[in-house]
């Protein structure tokens, strides 16, 4: 199985709802924090990129901007799968099937 490891790091979750949602629909944190619920320095630690987005955060993100859940995780999985391909070792990995 051959892995292809991109070399660009993709946007964080975050970078994508402060400028495409937030700012695009001229939104405060403070209104799409009370809007969908959660405390402003939670999602302000998302927007500044210092936390990611958690299944229930995209069933909300889903239903205030009108899209799918799995949009939201989708962009956090393929975030966090960019850093692990970047720190793992597979060199020290021992496999037990024929490669």
């Amino acid at each position: 199985m051959s892995t292809k490891i991109r070399k660009l790091a993709p946007a964080h979750p975050g970078a994508i709802l402060r400028e495409l949602f937030i700012k695009e629909y001229a939104l405060t944190i403070t209104e799409v924090a009370d809007g969908i619920g959660i405390a402003r320095v939670n999602l302000s630690a998302i927007v500044n990129e210092r936390a990611g987005i958690s299944p229930e955060l995209a069933i909300k993100l889903s239903v205030a901007f009108n899209n799918t859940p799995e949009f939201w995780i989708n962009l956090q999985s393929n975030y966090e799968m960019w850093y692990a391909e970047k720190n793992v070792n597979r060199k020290k990995i021992k496999r037990f099937v024929a490669a």
